[in-house]
């Protein structure tokens, strides 16, 4: 893990959340742990993925984020999968939903 701190936060850039630690307006990559024990991974400051490592994970969650779009949420302990699609504008929509 590159770093751990609890002072990263969410600003909008360009009509996206981008990450940046404290005061310092550039945006941050790697790996970070949040205080609530959840590990986000980020790329230009957008939460950011990939099959092997998701972007976010904790205690029974995980998120699959693609340069700051949402693609997929693990949670309930693993037992809820919800899959989303980037719309054409820009938005992002929720396609299906399995409970296991």
């Amino acid at each position: 893990m590159n770093e751990k701190t609890s002072s990263i936060l969410p600003h909008a850039l360009k009509g996206k959340a981008v990450f940046t630690k404290g005061d310092d307006p550039t945006p941050i990559n790697g790996e970070h742990m949040l205080v609530e024990g959840y590990i986000c991974r980020l790329k230009n400051g957008l939460l950011h993925g990939n099959e092997t490592y998701p972007a976010i994970e904790g205690p029974g969650h995980i998120e699959y984020w693609e340069e700051g779009v949402l693609k997929e949420i693990s949670t309930n302990g693993f037992k809820r999968t919800e899959k989303y699609e980037k719309n054409a504008d820009g938005s992002v929509r929720l396609v299906s939903v399995e409970e296991k």
